[in-house]
């Protein structure tokens, strides 16, 4: 420390007193363990990165100075060090734990490393597990305590983590190089190799009193030879190189409430490759930005802080103000708390007004901010901040901050750098968006994640409840709900309210799909600790969901929805349809006092373990940005599309213990949609090179370049109308159709080339104000015209009149008898499995199958009800479906086949039995079990008159008054009458018939006889 620490004072250099250095060495010494483990680590890391200030005295003067431990910037003049096998006294305990390999940079120990034989049993998890087991109170604590970063390796695997981190959140890493691509092993080839040739190695291990006498059998038997590069080497040069690991330990490193956390390499390499491009400025003093890709799960929060971070301490970057902005209020918390929890000063804007303020004065605190009031603080400033070192990091940033937002921000600040972080996959369609930014910084998509075990892997599942509609009264009820409406009319109505939208609200779909997914959950998570997430398709299907679990009564169950307004209920001309929305929320009102508390409690309830509810049903809440790691199984039950449906399953992808796959049960028929969805997300950085990026803004200006002509022809269409301000005059003229027509489609061209040109900062800087004004009063006059023209020509229905009395019908006349499994669990990240998943449910053949699950079910249920008739069914669904999958009949023939046993099944024959079994169920059964027995043996008259014999044996025994004896099937005086009447029938049917059933078939018989007894009693 002496020699990293001179100081200088009235151009004299001096060394620190021996005092001083004393007090350094001591205070490394004085953790606060008393506080917590955690704590006393960030005390060490605050003192290794920020150092410590003692007062010198020189001559009569007397001044403080800093003193660091490391010197972080000439890595030349520290001292390294590398023990293995040391030995560390357990704390309270004379007995001791050995670590294998501990990294020493001037006598403190940062890195701990423990290593296994591959050839042990799960050679990484004992590994990992002796480093958690020394940090623990009893353990060597005070080592760990200094530790910053520690390292698992077993040759063919090798991980990494910090303090107290969790064996599943334990990391690989993949060295990039600077264009985003895998390193070469090549480096570390040679490395290897000629460390194992160079006998100076192998003399440095002998200083080991343990190796001294040692053979070095390594080097000298396999010289000339090279050796493989191993995932342990990989790891030991990406992070225990000098360079590499002064820079992780100093800039990526972050504490955020009472957790430890160490960057992933994306993380790494993402920040890095923004410095590396901030550090360029044009002309004007502005600095590129750029998108940065790293998919949901990846940790993109605190890549946001570390990279603000090295922005604020970057000694290239003067006086930088940063400013981040995000469009929903939990992620501005979010962002915000772990800014503040991480050590940076953070103001966060809670007024448009008060941002305005922020942005224009000289502070160098970090803002954070919502997305529309940074929309209304740009229009209060009014003339621009042309500062030089701005920074606008903007989260998920697919949304809003895309479009003209992001004009007006590059207007306010000319000389910023936009950085926009996204977690969603951008669209191939979208490629104009990133470019807006300055291109992809870096990627980081969702397989990635998968493959580096970073997120769990998501197994999908499909379901379906299988509707039966009652057409009659349901089209009485509508024709005279649709009455007042034209012929025209009452189709559009009809064509609206049939769609599966709306048929998948109706109360009895709701309550079959809450039994399946209440039996799903309890017989598979129930009590596990891990919880569920139900996405409902509207508020009012969230709170029936609620309202029927909680009837179910087998999981508990929550709902968090955003406020309703007054229209989520109302009163129809042909009963009162009871408000359910509104009632729920004035109870959660009362419950919790205001829509934030019931969202800040429902929110902690749902992450905690152990505590209700079960399951939490959402409609737009917690689909976005809310990580919830015990969350296991996402019940869809709502069609999502694209961002929203990508969002939303990978709120199940976050690794916890024990969790080894998120599960998406999938209710509404997403699959195809989830497939079209991932393969329009871009997947590999590949897809937005920078040629295609600059074509995409050629093909904007192209587009833009339209404009004008497109306005000129949308006021061509009224060009015999001399007076603009008559505005009946407008809605005369388009009485005629096909002028309405042309009219249309013009103002829906005019209208999208607008909107794309208010996104184009080009545009909008080299076009007159008073010219975007004209475009802009003229839209919204021909809007407004288009309006007023179909209230006036009644060219659209309002179904919001009718919803409520279409939704009491669907109510009650469609129903749902069961829910079905469509598809088998598959890995949506197996791209073959998936993809032969989505061609299995498209067609005839999901019907085929449904109908199959469906009767197959009815048929193992009813089994013991009449064991021969069932029994036959199933042998012919199990036959037909081996046929189909063997491809010996077509779709069309395997939906005939299995359309046939179902009608068997469910409308049995009864012409086809003999007189005396018409209608009596019971004796049907048993017919059908003594037709096995003798087949072809005995006439069929005596068999069924047998039959009812013995069903009049089982009435008199196990029925009272027509009801069956209480608890019969437990009380064995009435068991053994059974058995011994049944007994005594069954060989009079030998003495009365030619057939001998031998004492084996009478014995089977009577077993079977007595299992429909207790299936029909």
């Amino acid at each position: 420390m002496r020699l990293l620490n001179p100081y200088t004072f009235k151009g004299e250099t001096y060394a620190f007193s021996e005092s001083n250095l004393t007090n350094a060495i001591y205070a490394l010494n004085d953790y606060p363990l008393q506080q917590g483990y955690l704590e006393a680590n960030r005390y060490i890391f605050d003192l290794l990165t920020l150092g410590k200030s003692f007062e010198e005295t020189i001559g009569s003067d007397k001044k403080s100075f800093s003193l660091q431990y490391i010197d972080w910037k000439d890595l030349g003049r520290n001292v390294w060090h590398v023990t293995e096998e040391l030995k560390v006294e357990r704390s309270g305990s004379s007995k001791h734990f050995i670590p294998d390999i501990v990294l020493y940079v001037n006598g403190i120990p940062l890195v701990v490393i423990e290593c296994k034989r591959p050839d042990m049993e799960k050679p990484m998890s004992q590994a990992i597990s002796q480093h958690l087991r020394n940090q623990q109170d009893d353990g060597i604590r005070p080592l760990y305590v200094l530790a910053q970063i520690l390292l698992s390796i077993c040759e063919t695997d090798a991980r990494y983590a910090t303090n107290q981190t969790p064996e599943e959140f334990w990391q690989i890493w993949r060295e990039r190089q600077p264009d985003g691509t895998l390193a070469s092993k090549q480096t570390i080839h040679a490395l290897k190799n000629e460390s194992i040739q160079d006998g100076k190695y192998w003399r440095a291990l002998q200083t080991n009193p343990e190796r001294r006498g040692q053979k070095n059998t390594v080097g000298t038997s396999s010289d000339g030879q090279n050796w493989t590069v191993t995932a342990q080497d990989e790891l030991l040069y990406s992070l225990c190189r000098p360079e590499r690991l002064l820079d992780l330990l100093y800039n990526f490193i972050l504490f955020d409430a009472g957790t430890k956390i160490v960057a992933r390499y994306q993380q790494f390499f993402g920040v890095r490759k923004t410095l590396d491009r901030v550090h360029h400025q044009d002309a004007t003093g502005r600095r590129p930005g750029g998108v940065i890709w790293h998919t949901q799960g990846s940790g993109k929060s605190y890549t946001m802080v570390m990279l603000a971070q090295m922005i604020a301490n970057d000694p290239e970057i003067l006086n930088p103000k940063i400013i981040l902005v995000t469009d929903r209020v939990e992620l501005d918390d979010q962002i915000y708390l772990t800014f503040k929890r991480c050590g940076r000063e953070v103001v966060q804007a809670k007024t448009g007004r008060q941002l305005a303020e922020y942005l224009q004065d000289n502070s160098d605190a970090i803002l954070a901010t919502l997305v529309h009031k940074f929309n209304a603080a740009i229009k209060g400033i009014q003339s621009p901040i042309s500062r030089e070192n701005v920074f606008v990091l903007v989260d998920e940033a697919h949304r809003t901050q895309y479009g003209s937002l992001n004009v007006k921000m590059q207007q306010v600040f000319p000389r910023a750098s936009f950085i926009a972080f996204t977690g969603t996959p951008l669209m191939r369609r979208e490629k104009n968006t990133a470019a807006k930014f300055g291109g992809i910084i870096d990627s980081y998509t969702v397989r990635d994640a998968v493959d580096d075990e970073a997120v769990v892997p998501l197994l999908f599942e499909g379901r379906a409840p299988l509707f039966n509609v009652n057409e009659r009264p349901l089209d009485n009820y509508f024709n005279r709900i649709a009455e007042p409406l034209n012929e025209y009319q009452r189709e559009d109505l009809k064509r609206q309210f049939s769609r599966r939208e709306t048929l998948r609200s109706g109360e009895q779909i709701i309550y079959a799909k809450a039994w399946d997914i209440s039996t799903h959950y309890a017989t598979t998570w129930k009590n596990t600790g891990f919880k569920g997430q139900l996405v409902a398709p509207t508020k009012q299907a969230a709170v029936r969901f609620k309202r029927f679990m909680d009837e179910i009564g087998l999981v508990t169950t929550e709902v968090l929805i955003s406020p309703p307004d007054d229209r989520e209920g109302s009163e129809d001309a042909y009963g009162s349809i009871n408000n359910e929305v509104l009632v729920f929320w004035k109870r959660m009102m009362d419950r919790f006092g205001t829509p934030k508390q019931y969202d800040e409690i429902m929110r902690a309830q749902f992450k905690t373990n152990g505590t209700a509810p079960d399951i939490m049903i959402v409609v737009r809440k917690l689909l976005t940005g809310f990580d919830n790691p015990i969350n296991i199984v996402l019940y869809l039950c709502d069609r999502l599309k694209e961002h929203t449906l990508f969002q939303a399953i990978t709120r199940v992808n976050r690794k916890a213990k024990g969790k080894d796959f998120g599960f998406i049960i999938d209710y509404d028929g997403v699959i195809e949609e989830l497939a079209k969805t991932l393969e329009l997300y871009a997947d590999n950085f590949e897809d937005f090179d920078t040629v295609d990026l600059e074509g995409t803004i050629t093909d904007i200006r192209q587009q833009i370049a339209r404009l004008p002509q497109a306005h000129s022809e949308l006021w061509d269409v009224f060009k015999t109308i001399t007076n603009r301000q008559d505005r009946p005059a407008f809605q005369n003229f388009l009485a005629d159709e096909a002028i309405r027509d042309v009219f249309f489609e013009r103002l829906s061209t005019f209208s999208r080339l607008l909107k794309l040109a208010l996104s184009s900062h080009e545009f909008v800087t080299q076009t007159t104000d008073e010219q975007q004004q004209i475009y802009r009063d003229d839209l919204l006059f021909f809007q407004n015209l288009r309006k007023s023209v179909i209230n006036i020509y009644a060219l659209a229905v309002d179904y919001s009149q009718y919803e409520p009395q279409i939704q009491k019908l669907i109510d009650t006349h469609v129903t749902a008898d069961e829910v079905v499994q469509i598809t088998d669990q598959v890995n949506i990240f197996d791209r073959e499995q998936f993809e032969q998943a989505v061609a299995n449910i498209e067609g005839t053949a999901s019907r085929a199958h449904a109908i199959a699950a469906r009767t197959d079910r009815t048929v193992t249920e009813r089994m013991d009800e009449d064991p021969a008739f069932y029994r036959r069914f199933s042998e012919l669904i199990r036959d037909t479906l081996e046929e189909y999958r063997q491809e010996r009949i077509s779709e069309a023939e395997f939906l005939r086949r299995v359309t046939a046993i179902k009608n068997e099944v469910v409308n049995r024959p009864a012409d086809s039995l003999p007189l005396p079994l018409q209608h009596r169920p019971t004796a049907t059964a048993i017919y059908g079990l003594l037709r096995e027995k003798v087949r072809g043996q005995v006439m069929t008259d005596l068999l069924a008159e047998w039959s009812v014999r013995a069903e009049s044996v089982m009435d008199s025994l196990l029925t009272d008054d027509d009801r069956p004896v209480v608890d019969w099937v437990n009380r064995s005086e009435i068991m053994n009458r059974l058995r011994y009447s049944l007994d005594d029938l069954a060989w009079s049917l030998n003495d009365s018939t030619d057939t001998q059933l031998s004492l084996t078939d009478i014995d089977d018989l009577i077993e079977q006889l007595v299992q429909v007894a207790k299936a029909r009693y």
